[in-house]
C-alpha cells in the first residue's frame, strides 16, 4: 500500500476510530488492486476470499433471481466496506458489484481478517459499529420503498448530493440514470417521469448536471423525516 492509501484507511468506517497502528496490523497482508469502469469485483454466489473497502471510486451492488434482470440494490463509496457478513460468516454473496467509476479497493484476506476479528476487541467493536450504520442505512432504504413515491425518491437522492441546506445548489450525478433508476426501484421510463415531475419543484438540468432552484422547497417536497439524515453513511 502506498502512505495515502493508510490515510485514507484511517477514515474509512470499518477502522473508525482506531490507531494507525492497528490498521497497520490488521492490514498486513492486504494490497490494493486498481479496476476501471465496468469491472466486475465478485459475483452473486462466489465465496468471499477478500474483505473489500473502498479507497477511491464507488461501486453499485446488484441482484436479480433466476431469469430477471439484474438491478441495482446499493452504491457504496470511498471508505465503504462492501458485504462484510458474507465475509464474516464464510457465507457466499449474495449480490455481485460492479466497478461503477475506476476505484482502488484494499483486498484484506477473509481468513485474516476473520482471525483478527475474534481476537481483537477493537476491531471488534469498530465492526459492531459499521455494521449497525449499514443496518440504519437498509432500513432507510426500506422506509423510501414503501413511503416514498418514485419523485420523492428521487427528490432525496439529489438532496443527499448537496451540502446545502437551503438556496440554489447544483449537483452532478456520479451514476448513469440507468443505474440510479436501479437504486431508486423503478424503470429508467419511471425516473425520466420523476424528474418531469420535479421541474415544478425547481428541478432542472441536463446530462450528469442537474440544478435544485430552492434546497429548502425541494427537502419540504421529498418530505424529509427529521430522524433521517439523507447524507447520512453516503446514501447517495
Amino acid at each position: 500500500m502506498r502512505s495515502e492509501d493508510l490515510e485514507q484507511l484511517r477514515h474509512a468506517k470499518l477502522f473508525a476510530g482506531l490507531m494507525t497502528e492497528d490498521i497497520t496490523r490488521i492490514t498486513r497482508g492486504a494490497f490494493v488492486q486498481t479496476l476501471p469502469k465496468g469491472a466486475e469485483l465478485f459475483h452473486r454466489g462466489d465465496a468471499p476470499d477478500f474483505l473489500h473497502v473502498i479507497l477511491t471510486g464507488r461501486v453499485a451492488l446488484t441482484g436479480n433471481l433466476t431469469g430477471s434482470t439484474e438491478v441495482v440494490v446499493d452504491f457504496f463509496s470511498a471508505g465503504d466496506t462492501i458485504i462484510a457478513p458474507a465475509v464474516m460468516l464464510e457465507a457466499p454473496y449474495l449480490m455481485s458489484a460492479r466497478i461503477v467509476t475506476d476505484a482502488r479497493i484494499l483486498m484484506l484476506p477473509a481468513e485474516s481478517f476473520r482471525n483478527q476479528l475474534a481476537g481483537d476487541v477493537k476491531l471488534a467493536h469498530a465492526t459492531a459499529m459499521m455494521l449497525a450504520r449499514y443496518w440504519r442505512r437498509l432500513v432507510r432504504q426500506i422506509m423510501e420503498l414503501k413511503l416514498r413515491s418514485a419523485p420523492e425518491r428521487l427528490a432525496a437522492y439529489l438532496l443527499a448530493l448537496t451540502r446545502r441546506s437551503e438556496g440554489a445548489a447544483t449537483v452532478t450525478l456520479v451514476e448513469e440514470r440507468r443505474l440510479i433508476a436501479g437504486r431508486l426501484g423503478i424503470t429508467p421510463e419511471s425516473l425520466s417521469r420523476a424528474f418531469a415531475t420535479l421541474k415544478s419543484q425547481g428541478v432542472t438540468g441536463r446530462g450528469n448536471e442537474v440544478r435544485i432552484a430552492d434546497v429548502a422547497q425541494l427537502r419540504g417536497y421529498s418530505r424529509a423525516d427529521e430522524f433521517i439524515d439523507e447524507r447520512e453513511d453516503g446514501l447517495a
